[in-house]
Parts: C-alpha cells; sequence; structure tokens
C-alpha cells in the first residue's frame, strides 16, 4: 500500500529466511542501515508459521493499534476519568492518518504503542516502584524501534510531566535509565562488534537518519489541523465555559499535554523530509485533551 511496507515486508521475508542474520535489516541485496529491527523481529515468527503475506505483515501494527486504544481509555482514566478515557479512545481513532497509515505494515503503530506504554506504567510506578522496570522495558524497546533520537520522546514525556505537576524531577531515574540500557544496550555493542562503523555511524552517531535542517518550514502546522481539525472547535467551547472550574491538577495535567505537543508539532518543522505521518507519535496526547475537553460537556469538571 506505499513504499514502506513493501520495503519492510521484503526486510522480513529475507530476516525469515535465516540467510542474512538477524541484528540489522537486509534489503536490496545488502544490510540496510536505516531502522532497527524490533518490528521485523515481532513479525519474522509469523512470516514463518504462515508465510508472507498482506496480513502478515501488517499484524503487528493492527495488534499495536489495538492496544494504544486500550492504554488511552486506560491513561485517561487514571489522568481524568473514565468517561474522559472513553472518548480519548474514539477521538483518536478519528484523527488523519490514524486509521490508513497505522493499519499499513510499518513502524508508527509499534512505537505510539511503546511511547504511551510507557507513560502509563511510569504513572503506575508511582504508586507501586515495581511498574518502574516495566517503563524502562517500553523505552528500551522503543530505542529498537525507530533508534534512540525518537526513543527519548517518552522521557520527556516523563520528565514534563513530573515537572507540571509536582515540580520536581522522576524518582528512581536510575532504574529506570539502568533498565533502558539493559533492554536495547545489548543490542547496540553486538551491532557495533559485528558491523563496525556503519552500525556506529547510522545507530549511534545518526538516529534521526541526517533529517533535521536549519530551515524551518510550517508544513507540519498544516498537517496538524488537517488531522485534528474540528476538535480544535470542542476544545475551545470548553476552555471557554469551564476555565475557572477546572481543578488545579487537571489544569497542570492539561498544559504538560498541550505543552508538549505543540513543542513537538514546532520541532518537527526543521525536519528535512516533509512526511506527515512524521506527527503521529505526539497524536495520543492531543486525543487525552480532547477526549477530557468531551468528557466536561457529559460531566460537570472537578
Amino acid at each position: 500500500r506505499n513504499w514502506d511496507e513493501a520495503w519492510y515486508a521484503e526486510i522480513m521475508k529475507n530476516m525469515a529466511s535465516g540467510q542474512h542474520g538477524f541484528l540489522v535489516p537486509f534489503w536490496n541485496g545488502q544490510y540496510y542501515f536505516d531502522k532497527p529491527p524490533l518490528y521485523f523481529w515481532l513479525t519474522m515468527p509469523i512470516f514463518k508459521l504462515f508465510g508472507i503475506g498482506e496480513w502478515q505483515t501488517r499484524i503487528v501494527s493492527v495488534i499495536a493499534v489495538i492496544g494504544t486504544v486500550i492504554l488511552l481509555y486506560a491513561t485517561s482514566k487514571k489522568l481524568f476519568s473514565w468517561v474522559a478515557g472513553f472518548f480519548a479512545a474514539v477521538i483518536f481513532l478519528t484523527f488523519g492518518q490514524v486509521y490508513m497509515r497505522l493499519s499499513h505494515g510499518n513502524l508508527d503503530a509499534l512505537l505510539i504503542f511503546l511511547f504511551l506504554a510507557a507513560f502509563y506504567t511510569y504513572l503506575l510506578s508511582k504508586k507501586n516502584s515495581r511498574f518502574t522496570y516495566l517503563c524502562g522495558i517500553c523505552i528500551g524497546l522503543s530505542f529498537l524501534v525507530k533508534g534512540w533520537g525518537l526513543g527519548l520522546l517518552p522521557i520527556i514525556f516523563i520528565v514534563t510531566y513530573e515537572l507540571f505537576t509536582t515540580l520536581t524531577l522522576p524518582k528512581r531515574g536510575f532504574k529506570l535509565l539502568l533498565t533502558i540500557l539493559l533492554v536495547c544496550g545489548w543490542w547496540f555493542i553486538f551491532g557495533i562488534a559485528t558491523f563496525g562503523r556503519p552500525f556506529f555511524d547510522s545507530y549511534v552517531l545518526n538516529p534521526l537518519a541526517g533529517n533535521l535542517t536549519s530551515s524551518f518550514s510550517t508544513d507540519y502546522l498544516s498537517f496538524f489541523a488537517r488531522d485534528t481539525g474540528l476538535w480544535w472547535i470542542l476544545a475551545g467551547i470548553v476552555i471557554v465555559k469551564y476555565r475557572r472550574q477546572l481543578s488545579a491538577l487537571h489544569f497542570k495535567v492539561l498544559s504538560f499535554l498541550f505543552l508538549v505537543g505543540f513543542s513537538y508539532v514546532f520541532a518537527v518543522n526543521f525536519s528535512y523530509d516533509k512526511l506527515d505521518w512524521y506527527l503521529l507519535p505526539i497524536y495520543p496526547l492531543f486525543a487525552l485533551c480532547f477526549g477530557y475537553c468531551a468528557s466536561l460537556l457529559v460531566k460537570r469538571p472537578g
């Protein structure tokens, strides 16, 4: 359905053959030092069991989207209410690109699922420290989907959330970082030992694949307005009607979500490529915002 899906299916076919190893994708007759291999690792046994085909290529993305919708409900329930959780899950599916892009065989759905899982398990870790390890696992795995550059996003989410809501830095940070390193560090070590400089240059020194430029473009602002559309009318109505009635905590959480979301939308305008799906990792945060706004129309704020 698009070039990414075709390339990734070929990579998974090559990996399932067992002829080219598992550390780095193999495509077009050579090792492909572009994306880490987690998505391909998860799909490879499906190729081996059921053969090569369209649903086999897409199944990991589909499962990840289902998991993301469930996590949106759970996260919003944790932050706000179950009503806000219901609306957040539904609203996310209405955003432009979500259905078409995340139903393809590509890396975005898995990355978004891991991002949201990391944030949700961090919220759980505030009452049960054992969830810190699960949070670290999710972040470490996200490093193995699209590299450590984008993998830093959930760490930014967590740090910003704590600063906004408690004015402190996250606790148990060393435990979290150690877990992240244990989950993904071995791959970097074995990759460098096996492939040397090409691996190091691509995955360590250049995690964003040279996709940053010094020139600012407004393309992504247009993509964002197109994808989120009329939900901003809902947000505007709620802000005008209920702005004086929001609890201090809910106001801080909403401020955190909007700040991180808009900061990402602004920053991605420095991307060399103008690919609208680059905005997808931040859309769950806006779904949480709009879901809370929608819940206020059926339930008084508190």
